[in-house]
């Protein structure tokens, strides 16, 4: 399971083994809250066959059901809110360090603004599912089969009549998988439009006035919020579309087990005791999987948000050795680079910025001047430079000078 949590969730060692716990946290909290529906069991096979018990047997029931509910639900809690803050924090730290030491041709590909969004809003999405979902999902698919075995042990036809119609319930919800996810895809893409949109609009508000395209501008923009709230709708409709057809089949599976246990009850083949215990038990099942139904569906929503994190976590990062500088020239030779193989930036590039000297780069628009340079001024005699990684290769220059002149 902590593997499986490691790799489906972009987790850390220690955030996979701690929501681990939480799940079995969850199972436990499960199995304890069908502790009041024994007592009630108890008590009716009372009212039902004259069986008689002491006032005391309820009270010490009932004080222990509080007790064991009390600790177990502390316990669920701390695990899942204080140790999927911890991970929350973790995950930030361990994204940003990635980003630190990815090729600046990564960053040539992808938007500063989406890079950003990954770090606070997806991490933020898998926090809230932490505490509120995965857990509760992992703990319904240990307690689930565990309940159902024994229903069918205790009574094969009514066990089947509550696990048939819970089982048809819960089964929309994988299948709706892909469209949930493809409907998250767009709606992130449209944010993602319109956020490029504002920025651009916010760079560009002094040329924007001066022509008199704020009217305009700002009629774009309100058509690219329309557009992406709607397909956010769209989305939206879709879940609930098969959050209402899961909900008809749950109701369904009480109206089931009635019409089986009262034909049972006709045939006598079970006491009106099994029919009531029965009953409780989808009741309580039902209301379990109508929270991990929701949970479930949280899950499909961050689908994107983790494959974003895990690009970042997969990406090759920036290596190099440790040196000490004893000189402060920059000898260049040869030098190539390209942020696609088919297109080089900069071809064969070769000259020597001696320390002490001012080294000027000139050229027309675009032809790689601030590849070399990736800093607005050059001046590596200054003596906070104390080391640098040595990673001047031909094929990866943004990568040799950027390490050098912003260490």
């Amino acid at each position: 399971m902590k593997e499986f949590y490691k790799k489906r969730f972009a987790l850390t060692d220690k955030g996979a083994r701690n929501l681990t716990k939480a799940t079995l946290s969850s199972f436990f909290v499960y199995c304890i809250n069908m502790l009041p529906a024994i007592l009630l069991m108890i008590f009716a096979q009372e009212v039902l066959e004259n069986m008689g018990k002491s006032k005391g047997f309820y009270i010490v029931f009932s004080v222990l059901t509080l007790i064991a509910m009390y600790i177990l639900l502390s316990i669920e809690y701390d695990k899942l809110y204080s140790t999927t803050y911890q991970e929350s924090a973790d995950l930030r730290i361990r994204t940003a360090e990635n980003l630190s030491k990815l090729p600046l041709s990564y960053f040539s590909k992808h938007d500063i603004s989406d890079l950003s969004q990954t770090i606070m809003a997806d991490i933020e999405g898998i926090e809230h599912a932490m505490s509120h979902s995965i857990p509760k999902v992992g703990g319904m698919v240990l307690f689930f089969p565990l309940i159902s075995i024994m229903m069918l042990i205790s009574n094969v036809k009514m066990g089947l009549a509550v696990i048939i119609p819970t089982v048809l319930s819960f089964i929309f919800i994988p299948l709706s998988k892909k469209h949930s996810v493809k409907g998250e895809k767009e709606y992130y893409n449209a944010l993602r439009e319109n956020s490029e949109s504002f920025q651009e609009n916010i760079e560009m508000q002094m040329e924007i006035k001066a022509y008199g395209l704020s009217e305009e501008m700002k009629e774009k923009l309100y058509e690219k919020m329309d557009k992406s709230e709607k397909v956010h709708l769209k989305a939206e409709n879709v879940n609930i579309l098969i959050m209402s057809l899961s909900s008809i089949f749950s109701f369904i599976s009480l109206a089931v087990v009635i019409f089986v246990g009262v034909n049972l009850m006709i045939n006598k083949e079970i006491s009106a005791l099994y029919l009531l215990g029965y009953l409780l038990a989808a009741i309580k099942i039902k209301d379990s999987l109508d929270a991990s139904k929701e949970g479930m569906l949280e899950i499909f929503y961050l689908t994107p948000k983790i494959e974003r994190i895990k690009e970042i976590q997969n990406q090759e990062l920036q290596e190099g050795d440790d040196y000490s500088l004893k000189r402060f020239d920059i000898d260049l030779k040869n030098v190539e680079f390209a942020y696609n193989k088919d297109a080089k930036v900069l071809n064969g590039v070769s000259f020597k910025a001696k320390q002490g000297e001012v080294t000027a780069l000139v050229g027309a628009s675009g032809c790689g001047d601030s590849d070399i340079m990736m800093t607005d001024t050059i001046n590596p005699l200054k003596s906070k430079f104390k080391g640098f990684h040595k990673t001047f290769k031909q094929d990866d220059l943004g990568l040799s000078l950027s390490s050098f002149l912003l260490n």
